[in-house]
C-alpha cells in the first residue's frame, strides 16, 4: 500500500483501479512497478538512475523510439527502492525482419543525437550521476570532466572493472595483468585504427541493449527499456547486443543505411563486448 498511497498523494492518480503483479491500473492510466534492478534489491538512488535514463531515452529517441516514461521513484519504509513508470503491452512479433529494421533505424536515429546542453554537456561522456548496470556498480563521471572518449573508457570502464575484479577475485593476478596491457593500448583501437577520436561525439546510450531489453508494443512499434544509460560513443551500444542477438539491433538495413560501419570496427566491437562479460 506504500507505493499506493505515494502515487495518490503526490497526485499522479486518485485512485488504482487494479493490480496484477506489476501492473497496475489507476485512474490516470496503467504503469509498471518495479522493485529492485538486475535480479537483486536496489536502492532509491539506483531507481532515480533508472527514471533519468528513460528521461533522457526518450529525448533523444523522440518519435523512433517509444520508451516508458517515469512516473515515480523513491523507497520503501523498509529502504526497498521502487519505480513507477508507464506499462507497455507488448507483442509477439509476426515479422520480425520488419521489426527489426524499424528498431533499427530508430536507434541509428537515437545515436546520431548529439548530447542536448540543457541535460549534458556537450562536450562530456557519461553521465549527471553515477549508476549500475544489472546489479553491478556503474560510475559514469557524473562531475562532468572534459575527457577524452579512450580516457573515459579507460577510467570508468575498463580500469574500474579491473578494480573490482582485484577486489572481488585477489587471485586473478592473470585477468588484471592482462586488462592493464589493454588498457595502455586503447587508443591503438581508435587513432590506430582510423578512427579520429577527436571526431566522437557523446551520444545517448541505453547501456545494456540486450535482446530482452526491447521489443514492440500493441501497434508493432519498437519500444525499448531497462537502460544503464549514459553518453558516449555510439558504438559501446553495440557490444552486449551482440553478445545476447547476435547484433541484430544494428545488423540490419534500417541501422546500416544510416550508421555505417568505421574503420575498425570490428576490433572495437570485442573492446565494448567485454565490458559486459
Amino acid at each position: 500500500e506504500e507505493i499506493a498511497d505515494r502515487l495518490v498523494s503526490q497526485g499522479l492518480c486518485d485512485k488504482i483501479l487494479s493490480r496484477s503483479g506489476n501492473k497496475w491500473v489507476t485512474d490516470k492510466g496503467v504503469v509498471f512497478v518495479k522493485l529492485g534492478t538486475g535480479g537483486s534489491d536496489a536502492t532509491k538512488v539506483e531507481m532515480q538512475y533508472e527514471a533519468m535514463c528513460l528521461e533522457h531515452l526518450r529525448k533523444a529517441a523522440g518519435k523512433s523510439l517509444r520508451v516508458p516514461k517515469a512516473w515515480l521513484y523513491d523507497e520503501t519504509r523498509s529502504g526497498e527502492g521502487f519505480l513507477v513508470m508507464d506499462y507497455i503491452q507488448m507483442q509477439s512479433l509476426s515479422n520480425r525482419t520488419s521489426y527489426l529494421q524499424s528498431l533499427g533505424d530508430g536507434l541509428a536515429d537515437m545515436h546520431s543525437e548529439v548530447a542536448d546542453c540543457e541535460l549534458w554537456s556537450r562536450e562530456c561522456y557519461g553521465f549527471p550521476m553515477d549508476g549500475c548496470c544489472g546489479a553491478a556498480p556503474q560510475k559514469n563521471n557524473a562531475d562532468g570532466r572534459n575527457l577524452s572518449w579512450v580516457e573515459f573508457w579507460r577510467e570508468f570502464r575498463l580500469d574500474a572493472q579491473l578494480d573490482a575484479i582485484a577486489e572481488l577475485y585477489p587471485q586473478d593476478q592473470d585477468t588484471r595483468d592482462l586488462g592493464r596491457q589493454l588498457s595502455s593500448r586503447l587508443s591503438e583501437l581508435f587513432g590506430g585504427a582510423g578512427l579520429i577520436v577527436e571526431d566522437i561525439k557523446p551520444v545517448m546510450l541505453h547501456g545494456d541493449l540486450w535482446s530482452g531489453n526491447y521489443s514492440a508494443d500493441e501497434e508493432g512499434r519498437p519500444c525499448i527499456y531497462d537502460p544503464a544509460g549514459y553518453y558516449g560513443h555510439y558504438e559501446a551500444d553495440h557490444g552486449i547486443n551482440l553478445m545476447f542477438g547476435n547484433g541484430e539491433a544494428f545488423r540490419n538495413a534500417g541501422y546500416l543505411k544510416k550508421k555505417k560501419q568505421e574503420p575498425g570496427w570490428e576490433r572495437r566491437a570485442k573492446l565494448y563486448e567485454l565490458h559486459h562479460h
